[in-house]
């Protein structure tokens, strides 16, 4: 990553908002056109707009993006000065050319303006785009991480990695990008790893990890000093049992949390860890089906039941403990619906910065449904906003041309 983009990055980050507000295709203009001169005929924040539009109307493949866009053309060329739709081939080669770099700063800047990741919970997870990878070497599965603010809804960063395998060392780099004063960061599995939870702690941040059998021994010795709730001499141990019904699904969770560490003692590179959890899931997806023989109705509920172990840099008690272990899953509920309403799994492209670029547009799209306060767009699906967004010039003028509202008071 070249210097120039670090400190725009560190300028955005810090930036007093006060009076220095722009919109999205603001924020478009800004990002350098790769394009050999000779050849432009569009400019580049055009093509970004027009691929912003088809998008927010659930077009996620260009070339019938751009059968849609030619419907609307009489508009455009109100709205753009434009003659008419770039071909599906300028807009694939143009998101193959567009530097990630460039593209994920102006996408950051533009996000800093409207919220901010400071004292928020920030989730990062890896994401697999399957439908990218090659086909003479399709065990290499290229993944982009993904920082997601759970309170807000919204993707705030990404990072792309070319194996799974790889996550564990992209993590640190991808953290030094992020505003972590005051966070509360939760990783997978994954960032289990002693240096990672440093990073996380000398950024100004607080973590809440899952431990499972990549740390065999730590994950061994919390489990069992917790099983000893309900001993006298173990009064430390703080127990929380919730329970919720929705959908025709059943969910029990058991928490176990205690600020007494000294169950790690023989784990010395991690010193920064304050507190411990225990977590137990029972699910039970309710289900009725006939038998093929009699035709009655018989009972095949479904029952799943998981235990994890976490550690915490900072106590924050059994209900708390719980709401953040089950607040980092908003990034998963995130990446389901990038999958089913925005097709990023199906999505091919690979050429160039094709694949970095076209998943970051899809994330700012559903950033932008996410964080429009429309009161016709409440309680609609990402498929209904869809539809919504397609008949309303208004609500997509609105959210590319305006000046989005902040979603917190300042920066701290």
């Amino acid at each position: 990553m070249g210097s120039s983009v670090k400190k725009q990055r560190k300028e955005a980050r810090e930036r007093d908002f006060g009076e220095w507000r722009i919109s999205l295709r603001e924020a478009f203009s800004r990002i350098p056109d790769p394009r050999d001169k000779r050849g432009r005929r569009y400019r580049l924040d055009d093509i970004l707009i027009l691929a912003t539009y088809g998008t927010l109307w659930g077009f996620t493949d260009f070339v019938n993006m751009c059968v849609e866009l030619e419907y609307h053309l009489p508009y455009f060329r109100k709205l753009l000065a434009l003659e008419r739709i770039p071909s599906h081939d300028c807009f694939s080669a143009t998101f193959a050319a567009i530097d990630p770099e460039h593209f994920i700063t102006c996408f950051m800047e533009w996000l800093a303006q409207i919220t901010s990741s400071r004292g928020k919970h920030v989730s990062i997870d890896g994401k697999a785009v399957r439908a990218a990878c090659e086909k003479a070497h399709s065990k290499y599965v290229p993944y982009i991480l993904n920082a997601f603010l759970v309170e807000e809804g919204v993707l705030f960063s990404q990072m792309r990695i070319d194996t799974k395998s790889n996550e564990i060392s992209t993590i640190p780099e991808f953290l030094d990008w992020l505003d972590l004063n005051g966070s509360v960061v939760t990783i997978d599995a994954v960032g289990a790893q002693y240096e990672i939870a440093d990073k996380i702690v000398s950024k100004g941040g607080v973590y809440v990890l899952p431990v499972k059998l990549n740390q065999p021994s730590l994950q061994q010795d919390i489990r069992e000093y917790l099983e000893n709730y309900g001993d006298p001499d173990f009064d430390d141990i703080s127990y929380l049992e919730t329970f919720d019904k929705d959908h025709g699904r059943m969910e029990t969770r058991k928490g176990y949390y205690s600020e007494d560490v000294s169950c790690l003692k023989s784990h010395e590179k991690w010193k920064t860890v304050k507190a411990i959890g225990m977590l137990e899931r029972e699910r039970i997806v309710l289900k009725d089906v006939a038998d093929k023989k009699t035709g009655e109705i018989v009972n095949a509920d479904e029952v799943s039941q998981e235990l994890v172990c976490y550690i915490m840099s900072a106590p924050n008690g059994a209900e708390q403990f719980m709401q953040i272990a089950r607040g980092h899953w908003e990034v998963e509920l995130f990446h389901f619906s990038l999958d089913t309403a925005y097709m990023e799994d199906r999505c091919t492209a690979r050429k160039g910065n094709a694949m970095q670029n076209r998943s970051l547009l899809r994330k700012l799209v559903m950033n932008l449904a996410r964080l429009d306060d429309d009161p016709k767009m409440a309680g609609r699906s990402q498929k209904g906003r869809q539809i919504q967004y397609r008949h309303s010039y208004e609500s997509c003028e609105k959210m590319i041309f305006g000046i989005l509202p902040r979603r917190y008071e300042e920066l701290m």
